[in-house]
């Protein structure tokens, strides 16, 4: 063996190094009434990839229901995507389904030296100084903000969605979803996303749309426009339970 063929596999090797030490994290955000709960089919399949894994249940949500209280907005949620960003380990892959999306976006513009990808599920394009329920079709937002303030004098809104609807049919599968979904604090819907979308443009972004779930189709067409990258799945809106495989292959 030459000098330079030495050489050549030292460099080879400490290559291989490298990238054996890289440490990607997945951190995944649920939307509204759901929790980290939500992707404990996909979070295996990331590891198992040689992954980690931090699936978040946002304050006030499922197991944290009992953080639900007035003084909960949605700063607080953003705050709490970004602590977890900032705690992870090596480069991290942000991903955000539903509601979410008005909560990882802006996240997103804190933490976007320490993101590899942001990945929006069949999510809401967050839009500056806008809700959630102002992006939303005026006959659904004021249904919930009805429903809000008759069960709960404005705080919290139950769960509008099924899990029939979003996309979920054998039965175990239903009543399991349909268990866990809790009320959803009322105020981050309402409060408008405060960033700046032009700290996203240097960060790889995808869009994982839903086709059997029409409702988010003008999200990903948008998203498409503002040059982000969009795939789509043949799967409900909960493709995260119907679907982990398919879209832990998506988000990776």
């Amino acid at each position: 063996m030459t000098r330079r063929d030495v050489l050549q596999l030292a460099v080879a090797l400490t290559a291989q190094q490298g990238l054996a030490e890289i440490v990607r994290t997945f951190v995944l955000v649920p939307g509204a009434w759901h929790g980290a709960w939500a992707f404990e089919r996909v979070a295996p399949l990331l590891e198992k990839a040689g992954h980690r894994v931090d699936a978040v249940t946002l304050p006030g949500l499922a197991e944290r229901k009992a953080e639900l209280t007035p003084s909960l907005h949605l700063a607080d949620h953003v705050s709490e995507v970004v602590k977890r960003v900032e705690r992870a380990s090596g480069t991290v892959v942000l991903v955000g389904h539903s509601y979410a999306g008005v909560v990882v976006m802006p996240a997103a513009a804190k933490v976007k030296d320490r993101l590899e990808r942001l990945v929006l599920l069949d999510a809401f394009l967050a839009e500056p100084g806008k809700s959630m329920l102002a992006q939303m079709n005026q006959k659904y937002s004021d249904s919930w903000r009805a429903k809000a303030k008759a069960v709960s004098n404005g705080l919290f809104v139950p769960p509008m969605l099924d899990a029939k609807a979003m996309g979920i049919s054998t039965p175990k599968d239903v009543a399991w979803v349909d268990g866990k979904l809790t009320p959803h604090p009322m105020a981050t819907l309402e409060e408008p996303a405060e960033f700046d979308a032009s700290a996203l443009a240097s960060i790889s972004r995808r869009y994982v749309w839903c086709a059997k779930y029409p409702g988010f189709k003008r999200y990903a067409d948008q998203a498409k426009a503002q040059g982000w990258e969009v795939r789509s799945l043949d799967a409900g809106h909960d493709a995260m339970i119907t679907h982990p495989a398919e879209l832990a292959a998506a988000v990776s």
